[in-house]
């Protein structure tokens, strides 16, 4: 026989309540739309994610080609983490790859709620070795590690850096 009433055990406290009918109001079972809860909410969410990652994989990608789902979709490549900017926490990358090294570094091809400040270069210094002291102080740079700042669409916080070849690190 199903029940309709939690135990009372679940109210056991020293509050005193107004009577036995709000006692009893109290210990009814809930539905889920009385608890604000949908039982399907998170296949729903992970359905849409898995829509929106697909919308930017490239069509004749080879990755998972063997593993067909049942309904003919490939399935996504695994993401090492979703990231968002550190200052407004708006989400700015879902496909992502971690550096082997550097473990908070990470590099993505596509992003979101970010742009590129492509009037901005910015350089890696190149580390030298100089005999003389007096270029000890001279900076030089390579000319093909030029970078272009990428800001958080939200709040303007730099948060990553986009390359000649089209990739985002995030180093923050």
């Amino acid at each position: 026989e199903p029940q309709d009433k939690y135990d009372d055990i679940y109210f056991d406290s020293d509050d005193e309540t107004d009577g036995k009918e709000s006692k009893k109001e109290k210990q009814k079972f809930k539905t889920n739309d009385e608890l604000l809860y949908d039982p399907n909410m998170d296949d729903e969410d992970q359905q849409w994610m898995d829509d929106l990652r697909r919308t930017y994989q490239s069509p004749g990608s080879s990755s998972g080609m063997k593993n067909k789902k049942k309904d003919g979709l490939k399935p996504l490549p695994n993401s090492d983490a979703v990231l968002n900017c550190p200052a407004c926490f708006v989400v700015v990358c879902l496909d992502c790859q971690r550096h082997e090294i550097y473990k908070t570094q990470y590099r993505a091809m596509f992003v979101m709620n970010c742009s590129v400040v492509t009037d901005e270069v910015m350089k890696v210094p190149v580390k030298t070795k100089s005999k003389k002291n007096k270029n000890k102080n001279k900076v030089v740079t390579h000319p093909a590690d030029e970078f272009h700042p990428v800001r958080c669409d939200q709040c303007k916080t730099e948060i990553a850096m986009y390359d000649k070849d089209e990739i985002y690190h995030f180093f923050n």
